[in-house]
């Protein structure tokens, strides 16, 4: 898919305009700094946003896109499109190929509006589809680096941390705490890059992004039960991963 340049704003400018046909290249609104992912777990469920008094719900907005409706399409994309960049950055932790990704995602959602059904809440739906589109791209980068490494001496490579900035900053540490917080990020970047990308996946969206359990089971399309299994797994996974990470 042919992209605009990238700039340094969080979203090439026009990113909804240009997707859905419009020349007009105004700049939707987006959050103006991505936020930071933290590794404490979220006790709150994560509630549906709801639209201002008087505006259109997310499922008419959808329904109305579908049937060819570009405004309607225009206000639903810009609505989500900083929740859509955050749940990118969060799973690749760059901000070009989250930018990318965004795009790619918005694309799909576009491609993909005549499907939607109802059944599930728009936001769940949508969240199912671009976790996909960012799964399918961290296999692919997997699968990349793998048969690097197998085609290169394994000593000489380096350790994946590509995640950034998981660890939020609290208040004005000082030189030792930086040290020691400095090491606890590092192992948590490297611990959480050695995951399956879905195992990364369900953390984020449960520990992260607050999603409650059926809301997961819906995104993955699978039972709460396997839901409960998986997102043990990769909490069991991390931790002995950072456990390995610091007896080193």
């Amino acid at each position: 898919m042919s992209r605009p340049p990238q700039t340094g704003a969080i979203l090439p400018p026009g990113t909804v305009a240009s997707l859905r046909g419009d020349a007009t290249g105004q700049s939707p609104a987006v959050q103006p700094t991505p936020p930071r992912i933290s590794n404490q777990s979220s006790p709150h469920k994560a509630s549906r946003p709801q639209p201002p008094a008087g505006e259109s719900t997310d499922e008419t907005l959808a329904s109305a896109a579908a049937g060819g409706d570009k405004g309607a399409l225009t206000t639903l994309l810009t609505r989500h499109e900083g929740r859509i960049y955050a749940i990118c950055l969060r799973m690749v932790n760059k901000p070009e190929p989250a930018r990318d990704l965004t795009q790619d995602a918005m694309v799909r959602l576009i491609e993909g509006l005549g499907s939607f059904d109802g059944r599930a809440s728009f936001t769940t739906w949508m969240t199912r589809v671009v976790v996909n589109v960012c799964l399918s791209d961290l296999r692919k980068q997997k699968l990349r680096r793998h048969r690097s490494l197998e085609a290169s001496d394994p000593s000489t490579q380096s350790r994946n941390t590509s995640l950034r900035e998981v660890v939020e900053d609290q208040g004005e540490p000082g030189a030792a705490e930086r040290v020691q917080m400095g090491d606890e990020r590092r192992r948590l970047e490297t611990a959480l890059s050695e995951l399956e990308p879905e195992q990364r996946a369900i953390l984020i969206l449960r520990d992260v992004r607050g999603l409650d359990y059926s809301q997961i089971a819906e995104t993955f399309g699978v039972a709460v039960g396997t839901v409960k299994s998986r997102l043990f797994r990769a909490r069991a996974g991390l931790r002995e991963r950072m456990e390995r990470l610091e007896g080193r």
